[in-house]
């Protein structure tokens, strides 16, 4: 897609991939790649927790893919005290509730959420109301 910087993006990862000596390779997961396999890659660096937790799980499985022969890491940046911090702490509440049958997964997926776009289950987004109560702590 001329312009949309999508080619840019798959041209610099083919070269990563085919290139020994590159140890790192850095990209915002908002602005594509979807699909995409990293199984060169044995660390992911999360430093920009997003709302929409689905776009946060697609960055983690693109290292965690059939084919990884080697352990994966992944690395979470975090401030303390900061919204990231408490929709972090929000996410992993939800993520036992639904591991616990706590929470019912046919509700989360047709919940109206923001910055989801809904039918993604427990890590889809977050209801105005959640994040109101998330920032009233704010």
């Amino acid at each position: 897609m001329a312009g949309s910087g999508k080619g840019k993006l798959g041209d610099v990862i083919d070269s990563w991939k085919k290139d020994s000596s590159a140890t790192a390779l850095a990209f915002n997961v908002k602005n594509g790649a979807e699909g995409l396999t990293l199984v060169e890659a044995s660390h992911i660096f999360i430093v920009d927790p997003l709302v929409n937790t689905a776009l946060d799980h697609q960055a983690i499985s693109r290292i965690h893919r059939i084919g990884q022969t080697k352990a994966t890491t992944v690395h979470r940046f975090l401030i303390k005290g900061t919204v990231e911090d408490v929709l972090h702490a929000e996410r992993k509440e939800r993520m036992v509730a639904l591991e616990n049958g706590e929470v019912d997964l046919d509700e989360l997926k047709n919940k109206e959420v923001v910055g989801g776009g809904g039918g993604g289950g427990g890590d889809s987004g977050f209801s105005v109301d959640e994040l109101k109560r998330i920032f009233r702590v704010f």
